[in-house]
């Protein structure tokens, strides 16, 4: 490994991270091109069917891409898409070195891209800071490897973890900072899901506020609702320029369907498990959609049902530094819960943040017994 790999490493994830929430179901992808130890061009994805990252950065150096040494935080694909394979361009220019973050697990890719590079006889570092070029295209890694979104919990809480009183007042256990990080979770997710609950507390609009959108079709808002009880008048339906999806059961009325999609709504039906929507079965729905991340915002019920079939990926605290105490305030997740300890969702903390007065928590489930799936 060369002396800069790092750092220059470290400039095209700050690159790739500028789209986020913007090039789903493609990967966040930066480029940057050096000559004699000196940036010359650099580029990234901005959305899918743009120009790759590796294309506008050698676009931009025009004759001082050959020769140069070219960092990109992902395997440059091999394939014809919506644009032309980036790995014979590279070649093509006549680029002789090539740092590469980590491979791209698409099949259509996988180390194709790289091999075709080795084959041109253009020198190779594979794996400089793989585990944070993983960790920043998490979302396409989970999709592309396994064929479902990747699922993000939020949950907003005080210190004894309460969502809302007994009389399930909610307004506003965080503050501003922190609700606009909330936002900015959403601008960066292709879904946003809550459960009838939370719509009949809160009729909540679902949309992207406080901060800019990062692309006007995002996020798509979904509703588990079991019977369709949700009102044709419900914010969901009627504000926001996003597609919203009523996902329910093969037991609800088709008359209420009909009287929701007058209402706008498009709607995904599954078989009743326990009573409830399939939300696994909604996952594989979502999916073929081509949507690859998942924003889970509540209720407490409808976490539970995600916790207890392991489909978190990640899970999102914001803690407020307050109490509310009551043997019948509503808990964050509610559900039938664990027998044991020993069964409990574990997670590993990745990082903590402060938003005002309130603390950021961003954590990863460990492998572990939990619930079955199934």
């Amino acid at each position: 490994m060369a002396e800069h790999d790092v750092e220059f490493m470290k400039e095209c994830l700050r690159l790739a991270a500028r789209a986020r929430g913007k090039t789903s179901p493609n990967p966040m992808v930066g480029a940057v091109l050096v000559k004699d130890g000196t940036k010359t061009a650099s580029g990234y994805h901005v959305r899918a069917g743009e120009p790759h990252a590796e294309v506008v950065a050698i676009r931009r150096a025009g004759s001082l891409a050959r020769g140069s040494t070219m960092f990109v935080n992902l395997e440059p694909c091999s394939h014809f898409g919506r644009t032309p394979p980036c790995a014979a361009l590279i070649v093509k220019t006549g680029i002789k070195r090539v740092v590469v973050g980590t491979p791209d697990p698409n099949p259509l890719v996988a180390g194709r891209g790289i091999a075709i590079l080795r084959r041109a006889g253009i020198e190779l570092e594979v794996g400089v800071l793989e585990d944070r070029c993983r960790l920043l295209n998490e979302a396409y890694f989970k999709f592309i490897t396994t064929g479902l979104p990747f699922v993000t919990l939020k949950l907003a809480q005080t210190l004894d973890g309460k969502i809302a009183t007994k009389s399930g007042d909610s307004r506003w256990i965080t503050g501003l900072k922190a609700r606009q990080f909330a936002h900015r979770l959403r601008a960066e997710s292709d879904v946003v899901l809550v459960g009838r609950g939370t719509l009949e507390k809160d009729d909540p609009e679902l949309t992207v506020r406080h901060v800019s959108p990062a692309r006007p079709d995002r996020p798509i808002r979904v509703v588990l609702d079991s019977m369709l009880k949700t009102p044709p008048a419900a914010k969901v339906l009627t504000t926001g320029q996003c597609e919203t999806i009523i996902a329910t059961t093969d037991a609800a009325s088709v008359q209420r369907e009909e009287a929701l999609r007058r209402a706008g709504a498009s709607f995904i039906r599954t078989r009743a498990r326990d009573g409830r929507v399939d939300v696994e079965a909604v996952l594989r729905a979502l999916a073929e959609r081509g949507l690859m991340s998942v924003l889970v915002e509540g209720g407490a019920e409808v976490a539970w049902e995600f916790v207890a079939r392991c489909l978190v990926d990640k899970a999102v605290f914001v803690i407020a530094p307050k109490v509310l105490g009551g043997r019948e305030s509503i808990s964050s997740v509610l559900g039938v819960g664990f027998a044991s300890v020993s069964e409990a969702m574990q997670l590993d903390v990745h990082k903590v943040m402060r938003l005002g007065d309130d603390i950021g928590l961003i954590a990863y489930p460990r492998p572990g017994p939990g619930v079955e799936r199934g």
